[in-house]
């Protein structure tokens, strides 16, 4: 996932030491100390549970069923701005 990559990436710059084996977004960018705007914390939360739900076959189903054409290009829009602030942090 892209998102994971670039906040362990930040990490690395940030505290000069390999990340924490999590793919719990938001802890990783709370453990990096950076100001995060509001929202953003909603999305990288929700954003993991999505790992979670593609990982486990008894939530793949009910994930499936929400992953509508609306849900998944809402989700990818947040996903690409996130992106890019990430980016600018680095």
């Amino acid at each position: 996932m892209v998102v994971e990559k670039l906040i362990k990436a930040l990490y690395v710059k940030k505290l000069h030491k390999h990340p924490i084996f999590k793919h719990d977004l938001l802890l990783l960018i709370r453990k990096i100390d950076v100001e995060l705007p509001s929202n953003y914390v909603e999305w990288l939360d929700e954003i993991t549970t999505f790992n979670i739900n593609a990982r486990y076959d008894d939530y793949k189903q009910s994930f499936h069923k929400r992953c509508t054409p609306e849900f998944s290009k809402e989700w990818i829009d947040k996903i690409e701005i996130l992106k890019q602030w990430l980016i600018n942090q680095l």
